[in-house]
């Protein structure tokens, strides 16, 4: 099967909630604000996306894809046209694709 070109970012949304932060949102914000000037992506946060099991939590739009446990590294490769697909948990939009080996859920309700 062909994969589907990806799409450029151009927002991104990062959850700012407490298990978010404890797990290292503050310095994904700042690696992020870094770069995304550079790149006329829009950072924007949210207090909390309530899936906290996946903390820190970002969300790519306009692909409406949804990662978890994410990491400054991490974002590193996605701001310079890497991937995240070992962390996605859930794309907008297209739920019967799979990440890894897991089914991806219905709604981001779904993964609490």
């Amino acid at each position: 099967m062909e994969e589907e070109p990806r799409q450029p970012l151009s927002r991104l949304v990062l959850c700012r909630g407490i298990h978010c932060r404890r797990r290292g949102s503050g310095r994904i914000f700042r690696q992020i604000k870094r770069q995304a000037r550079e790149q006329a992506i829009i950072l924007l946060t949210v207090p909390c996306f309530r899936v906290c099991g996946q903390a820190p939590v970002l969300v790519l739009y306009p692909r409406g894809e949804w990662y978890g446990r994410v990491t400054v590294q991490g974002v590193r490769e996605l701001l310079q046209g890497g991937t995240l697909d070992r962390c996605l948990i859930y794309r907008m939009g297209n739920a019967e694709k799979k990440a890894s080996s897991n089914p991806l859920p219905k709604t981001p309700s779904d993964l609490h």
